[in-house]
């Protein structure tokens, strides 16, 4: 949440999550895209760029969540 206050003055339409492959708990990504309203563009999990870098769906992020 401090990065998304952060960049409040500027403005954002999308959210981008990157070093997802490193995230503990995936759930919060999904917990911080309910409080801020805003929508996931691009994910990515990896250290190959921009072969991991993807657009996120429903699908990508629900395996993401599910896998841990």
């Amino acid at each position: 949440m401090q990065m998304v206050h952060d960049y409040e003055p500027v403005g954002f339409n999308y959210l981008l999550f990157t070093k997802v492959d490193n995230v503990k708990q995936p759930g919060h990504l999904l917990e911080l895209t309910y409080k801020t309203g805003t929508p996931v563009s691009y994910v990515c999990a990896g250290d190959t760029i921009p072969d991991d870098i993807e657009a996120a769906n429903a699908l990508t992020l629900a395996y993401m969540i599910w896998k841990g």
